[in-house]
């Protein structure tokens, strides 16, 4: 380094400096997690409801009321869920999930497909995170855990509770 001048390092764009490299990764990050959001919703959207229900539930509807009840009394999720962001129906043929709009059964049964759906479009942006790899240094990636976390790990509690709740009341009927 010459008299006080920034650190420069070599990047395919050429000599920058090491705050903007660090804006680049950001960039990188924004641009990955938007995208896979996209894509990943995009592509399970696209996925007949009939492929989500091989995932029923067997248990009995007081069992499944047991999980649901077990799920909000440790993580208080009756409280929280309402504040986190709804993306059901952003994509053609997608259901909101906020709301119960009927109460037959043959619509609680498509309400736990969705939840089901998105159960799996949250896995997989979780599993998708050792992807940035390739584009930061692996201290950015393991930096990266807490957002991965609180982004979907919120998001599958709720479905997850939300999809017990409907089970034991579609069991019901």
């Amino acid at each position: 380094m010459d008299n006080g001048s920034t650190l420069r390092v070599q990047l395919l764009i050429g000599s920058v400096s090491i705050y903007h490299r660090y804006l680049l990764y950001v960039l990188y990050d924004v641009i990955f997690w938007v995208a896979s959001n996209f894509f990943i919703g995009f592509v399970l959207s696209s996925i007949e409801n009939r492929r989500f229900s091989r995932f029923a539930p067997s248990s009995s509807a007081e069992r499944l009321a047991a999980r649901a009840a077990l799920i909000k009394r440790f993580t208080r999720v009756d409280r929280w869920k309402r504040y986190l962001p709804e993306a059901g129906s952003f994509f053609k043929g997608g259901i909101s999930k906020s709301s119960l709009e009927q109460t037959s059964k043959s619509h609680l049964a498509v309400m736990m497909n969705e939840f089901q759906r998105a159960r799996v479009v949250h896995i997989l942006l979780i599993l998708v995170w050792p992807i940035t790899l390739a584009f930061n240094p692996l201290w950015i990636t393991i930096a990266m855990a807490p957002y991965v976390i609180l982004a979907n790990v919120p998001c599958l509690i709720s479905l997850t509770y939300s999809y017990y709740r409907f089970a034991a009341l579609l069991k019901r009927r």
